[in-house]
């Protein structure tokens, strides 16, 4: 197999990690507790493996990393300090003024569909939903995209027919990550 090969294959395997690290600070197999749960998201989470894999694969892209684990623990590790710097990126991103106009138009929004629903709950939902989403897309496609030898292709149709199928199961996922990540969990 050769070098190229190799280091898309364990950046696969660093996603794999690195997805549970952002959607819910743990290992899946720890924290979903219903079964059903559990066979969806991992199906979920197959899928999307599959789709940026072809992604991948279709733009070209090559990781730029030196520091290939030894092992599945340092493997791993290395998931966790990728979601940390992702939500770090991605928290400084929704401070930004934009960010925080775009925020405000997607709650008011969200409380004209629901108005009994209180608005503090339907902004934390909102702010936690798309600082994971995003807190994903940085590493998952935003990286890749920068990085990749094929630019031309992300805006093509088949390019923007894999994207398209990611953030269609990347919603999914946090859906259902949503009931045993402790953030979205109502405070008592």
């Amino acid at each position: 197999m050769n070098k190229n090969k190799n280091l898309l294959i364990t950046e696969m395997l660093r996603n794999w990690y690195f997805i549970d690290s952002v959607l819910l600070c743990e290992h899946a197999k720890k924290c979903i507790t219903d079964d059903k749960d559990y066979q969806e998201y991992i199906s979920l989470k197959a899928a999307l493996m599959s789709d940026l894999y072809e992604f991948y694969s279709y733009i070209d892209y090559i990781p730029k990393t030196n520091k290939l684990p030894s092992n599945s623990v340092q493997l791993q590790e290395q998931a966790v300090q990728l979601a940390r710097k992702s939500k770090a990126i991605s928290a400084k991103m929704i401070e930004s003024k934009d960010f925080k106009n775009h925020l405000k138009n997607v709650i008011i929004n969200e409380f004209k569909k629901n108005s009994k629903r209180n608005v503090n709950a339907i902004s934390d939902t909102v702010i936690n939903e798309r600082f994971l989403k995003m807190t994903l897309d940085n590493m998952l496609i935003g990286v890749p995209i920068i990085e990749c030898a094929n630019k031309e292709k992300i805006d093509d149709f088949r390019g923007g027919l894999l994207e398209q199928a990611y953030l269609t199961v990347r919603s999914e996922l946090v859906q259902i990550s949503e009931k045993y990540n402790s953030v979205f969990q109502k405070k008592t």
